[in-house]
């Protein structure tokens, strides 16, 4: 199986498997997109986001797992 991330090489894994932030938008209860700032890891094609459970994007993604991922600022914070 391939991945997106194949085609990244050394650097960009080495990249992304440090933290870094994104965005993560959600479909919420009534239908409209949650946004939220998240952490999150890349590792051996896995991504992690880092956040607690039962958190708003926790439910949501339980509910319907529809999230894009629109983009990442590159430098953890």
């Amino acid at each position: 199986m391939t991945s997106a991330l194949d085609g990244l090489g050394e650097p960009g894994a080495a990249f992304l498997a440090e933290r870094h932030l994104a965005t993560l938008s959600t479909v919420g209860p009534g239908g409209l997109i949650h946004v939220v700032a998240v952490g999150f890891t890349c590792s051996d094609g896995v991504v992690r986001v880092i956040t607690s459970d039962g958190s708003q994007k926790v439910r949501n993604v339980e509910r319907d797992p529809r999230a894009p991922w629109p983009r990442s600022t590159g430098v953890a914070g």
